[in-house]
């Protein structure tokens, strides 16, 4: 054998070394793709379900918040002094819910610049005490002109001073007092009946339960 023959063989043995380094190189290549591709994916799913748990979460906490809220609004023998802020334009709480036969003491507080009233004539009540009213005002306030009331008095018979009348009138910063004791169950619409205000959003509800 000749020198040409062993340099052949020699070349022909590095070849075949330098193609099973490149096929085993392919493969581990290939094989961490995929299990880069893998731990992606698991990264992904894992991502997905904390943001899903995130807004369970979120939406369990709103659910319970509003009725927190809910409980708050409802009063008893336990809890029978009902506090209600009248401002520009509305109630708060606007919704009211009473158990039948309970005698409540109910508180309106004018936290606005304008004459509020609150007022049902739906309600079927016992009233036990009324404290005193103040008059309707005579003339209007700039902020009635800016809401667009042509006069400050209610249509109709509303007299707050009246001991049966479900009516309470309260100056800007006025603290007023009626107790009563809810007769018959229902939803009864209240409003202020000052001309424009019930129209721009001043409603509420009393829902009397058994």
């Amino acid at each position: 054998m000749n020198y040409k023959h062993l340099l052949i063989i020699f070349i022909g043995i590095i070849s075949s070394f330098a193609l099973v380094g490149c096929s085993s190189s392919e493969q581990v290549s290939e094989k961490d793709t995929e299990e880069q591709v893998a731990d992606e994916t698991t990264e992904n799913e894992s991502g997905s379900e904390n943001e899903t748990e995130k807004g369970e979460s979120e939406d369990k906490s709103k659910d319970s918040s509003k009725q927190s809220d809910e409980e708050k609004h409802m009063y008893d023998e336990n809890n029978n002094v009902i506090e209600v802020s009248a401002y520009e334009m509305g109630f708060d709480p606007s919704e009211i819910t009473l158990k039948k036969g309970v005698e409540y003491e109910l508180v309106l507080i004018n936290d606005g610049d304008m004459f509020h009233d609150l007022t049902t004539t739906e309600l079927k009540a016992e009233i036990t005490y009324k404290g005193e009213m103040p008059d309707h005002p005579e003339s209007m306030s700039m902020l009635d002109e800016l809401f667009g009331v042509t006069k400050v008095h209610a249509a109709g018979d509303h007299d707050g001073h009246h001991k049966n009348s479900f009516h309470m009138n309260a100056k800007s910063g006025q603290t007023v007092k009626l107790k009563f004791i809810p007769s018959e169950t229902g939803e009864y619409e209240f409003v202020c009946t000052v001309p424009g205000h019930e129209e721009a959003g001043m409603t509420g509800t009393f829902t009397v339960v058994e």
